[in-house]
Formats: structure tokens, C-alpha cells, sequence
């Protein structure tokens, strides 16, 4: 079986980005978000599961091992973006589980390992 395409957020998840979020999640895409406010992440990761009736795990460093079992649709990272090593592990996550972004959106300014630094908002990885 396939793996469906990830959209992932690139820099703090905001309004715009939870709208582009739900706009892949009902298409069937997964989604992948990082925040460095907790609440707020939580907060986001709700209404994306009200809206799209899609399966979400917040994933950490403390859970993160390579790889999480079973079936998920998304995940929230609670991390910052000045961080390396929360950057690393948040775009290792999706290289390790999605095998890569087939849209990013996001800020281009932030950390985004390695892929293309576009300005548009949506910029496709495929």
C-alpha cells in the first residue's frame, strides 16, 4: 500500500497554516505541524481533529525512537524552531514515516532541513 502525501507546516502554525492543514487533511493528504507553544499546538491539533476527523499524535523527544507503530494521519511536534535539534527531529520524523514533504507551507525564513526556500506560502516537494 501506498503511503498518502504529507503536508507539512514549516515555522509557527498559524491561522493560515491550520486552513491549509485542513484543506489537505480532507483530500486525504497527512499533515505535520511544529509550535513552540504547547497550548497553542494542542489548540490546532484539536481543531484539526474536529474538522477533518483524522487521527493526530504529538510527537516528542522523549517518544520519538525512529520510527511510531500503527496508523496516523498527523502529528504535532511541540518544539521550537530556533532549535536544531528540535528541527532535526521534527523533519527526521516525517523523512522516517512519510519518507519525505509533498507540500510544505509555511514560513520560508525558518530552519527547514535541507528542502527548497521558496516565498509562496504552498510550495510543492513532489
Amino acid at each position: 500500500m501506498k503511503t498518502p502525501k504529507l503536508c507539512a507546516v514549516q515555522g509557527p502554525a498559524g491561522e493560515d497554516e491550520l486552513a491549509g492543514l485542513i484543506t489537505y487533511a480532507v483530500e486525504g493528504w497527512n499533515i505535520a505541524f511544529m509550535d513552540p507553544d504547547k497550548k497553542k499546538g494542542e489548540n490546532l491539533k484539536q481543531k484539526l481533529v474536529e474538522e477533518c476527523d483524522i487521527n493526530i499524535n504529538v510527537v516528542n523527544e522523549k517518544n520519538y525512537q525512529g520510527e511510531i507503530e500503527g496508523e496516523i494521519e498527523g502529528f504535532f511536534f511541540h518544539g521550537r524552531w530556533e532549535d536544531e535539534e528540535d528541527v532535526d527531529i521534527y523533519w527526521g520524523f516525517i523523512e522516517g514515516k512519510y519518507g519525505g514533504a509533498s507540500q510544505i507551507i509555511g514560513d520560508s525564513d525558518c530552519q527547514n532541513g535541507g528542502h527548497s526556500n521558496e516565498n509562496d506560502i504552498y510550495r510543492s516537494m513532489s
